[in-house]
């Protein structure tokens, strides 16, 4: 083997060492790089997992939405049964003379009615119609008629009620018993099905 000079040998080894310091300084650089990156990857994983979560509860959420619409949904058109429907005014006139069948000393009929331009609520959806009533009935038969009435039906409103002697004649009394006839009439407000307002 020859022997190297000393110029050789201490480029040799100037060499070596800058060669090291190289595969350091670029392992140091391009990890650091790499650390970075993995970094950024971390980062940019945990807010898609964030936004994933979120958009998992947003689906959940949705669902839940989703079930309660149907719910309100079927329980509107459980409750859209008792809506007038078709004409108004048969459908009324039918259901009062249905209703009357159970108070044979009632006499009430019923008046063509008209749309309530003054909806329950605002933005209300459907319409209402106002029947008038006029009748009369027993002192005694009278509030529970009128209360029957409002309870037969969740969408029967009655409204503006009068009431007054028969032909202002004052009442008879015989054997201790109230007996006494009395005219009456209010409004009959029913909600109409599937007519929503324009």
């Amino acid at each position: 083997m020859k022997k190297i000079s000393k110029d050789k040998k201490d480029t040799l080894i100037l060499l070596g060492l800058g060669t090291a310091f190289f595969c350091v300084f670029a392992t140091q650089f391009f990890a650091a790089g790499q650390q970075k990156r993995i970094a950024s990857h971390k980062s940019e994983l945990g807010k898609i997992k964030n936004n994933n979560s979120k958009l998992q509860r947003l689906l959940n959420r949705e669902a839940l939405i989703t079930r309660e619409y149907d719910e309100v949904k079927n329980q509107i058109k459980a409750l859209e049964k008792y809506m007038a429907e078709g004409d108004p005014y048969s459908w009324v006139l039918l259901k009062m003379e249905e209703f009357n069948r159970g108070y044979v000393q009632v006499k009430a009929r019923v008046q063509a009615g008209k749309v309530d331009q003054h909806p329950l609520f605002p933005d209300f959806k459907f319409e209402v119609i106002r029947f008038k009533v006029v009748g009369e009935a027993p002192f005694h038969e009278l509030g529970s008629y009128i209360s029957d009435l409002e309870n037969s039906n969740p969408f029967y409103r009655i409204e503006n009620l009068t009431i007054s002697e028969k032909n202002g004649v004052p009442s008879i009394i015989r054997d201790h018993s109230y007996n006494e006839v009395l005219s009456f009439n209010f409004d009959l407000v029913v909600m109409i099905k599937n007519q929503p307002r324009s």
